[in-house]
C-alpha cells in the first residue's frame, strides 16, 4: 500500500488564480490536473472545480466550492528555505499584494493561506 496525504484547500472561487497563478509561480511548481464543474452544478458550467498542483515536491489540491472558506493559523505550511536570500524571496513574494507578516517567521499570503519560513525547522 502506498498512501499519501495531500492538503486540500477550499476557496470560495478562483482556485485557479490562487493556485495555478500564484502558488505555482511562487514556488516554481507545476499544474497536475484541473477538473471542471458539469452542467447542472450550482456554479456556471465549465467553472473550475479543482486544480491539483505540486510545489516543492508536495502535491496539493484547491477546490472552488462556492462558499466562504476561512483559513486559520491552525493549519500552516512550513518551508525550510536556505540560504537567507531564499527565505527573503519567499517572504517578500508571499506577503506582497495584501499578505500579512506575523511574528516568528509566520505569514499569511494574500489568499489567506498560512506559511512558516525558517531554516532547519524540522530536524
Amino acid at each position: 500500500m502506498r498512501a499519501s496525504i495531500i492538503p486540500f484547500l477550499p476557496f470560495n472561487n478562483k482556485a485557479e488564480e490562487k493556485a495555478a497563478k500564484f502558488h505555482i509561480k511562487t514556488f516554481n511548481g507545476k499544474l497536475l490536473t484541473m477538473e471542471h464543474y458539469l452542467d447542472g452544478a450550482p456554479v456556471p458550467a465549465a467553472s473550475i472545480l479543482t486544480d491539483a498542483f505540486e510545489i516543492l515536491g508536495m502535491k496539493m489540491t484547491d477546490l472552488n466550492w462556492g462558499q466562504e472558506a476561512k483559513n486559520t493559523e491552525s493549519v500552516s505550511f512550513a518551508i525550510e528555505p536556505s540560504p537567507q536570500e531564499e527565505i527573503d524571496h519567499y517572504w517578500d513574494v508571499l506577503i506582497a499584494d495584501g499578505g500579512e507578516a506575523r511574528p516568528c517567521g509566520w505569514l499569511k499570503d494574500k489568499y489567506g493561506v498560512f506559511w512558516q519560513l525558517a531554516p532547519d525547522m524540522v530536524r
